[in-house]
C-alpha cells in the first residue's frame, strides 16, 4: 500500500467521509511536492549562510594576522623599515596559514 493511499484511508477515517479518492491523492501529492520544494530551499539557505561563515572566518584570520605582522613591525625599529610594505599589501595581501583552507578544512593540531 503507497503512502497515498495510507494517507487517504487515514483521512477519511479521521474526517467520518468518504471522499474521492483521486482529489484527495492529488492534494496529497501537491502537499508533498511543496514540502519538498520547502525542505530544499531551506536545504541551500542553510548552505548558503554556512559558505558565508566559512568565508568570514577566513577574512577574520587574515585580518588578524595583518593586524599582528603590523603591530610586530611597528614594535620592531629592524622592522619599522617595513610598514610602508604592509601598508600597501594590506589585509587581502595576507596569505591565510597554509594548513588552512578556504573551505575551512585543513588539519587540527590538539595539544
Amino acid at each position: 500500500m503507497s503512502a497515498a493511499n495510507v494517507f487517504v484511508a487515514v483521512f477519511e477515517q479521521f474526517q467520518g467521509l468518504e471522499m474521492d479518492l483521486k482529489i484527495v491523492k492529488d492534494v496529497f501529492f501537491t502537499q508533498l511536492k511543496m514540502l519538498k520544494q520547502d525542505f530544499k530551499l531551506a536545504k541551500k539557505l542553510k548552505n548558503k549562510q554556512k559558505s558565508r561563515n566559512t568565508q568570514k572566518r577566513w577574512q577574520m584570520r587574515k585580518r588578524t594576522l595583518f593586524t599582528q605582522h603590523y603591530n610586530i613591525a611597528l614594535q620592531d625599529p629592524h622592522l619599522q623599515r617595513h610598514l610602508e610594505l604592509l601598508e600597501c599589501l594590506g589585509v587581502d595581501g595576507m596569505s591565510s596559514d597554509e594548513s588552512d583552507k578556504e573551505d575551512g578544512s585543513g588539519p587540527v593540531f590538539c595539544m
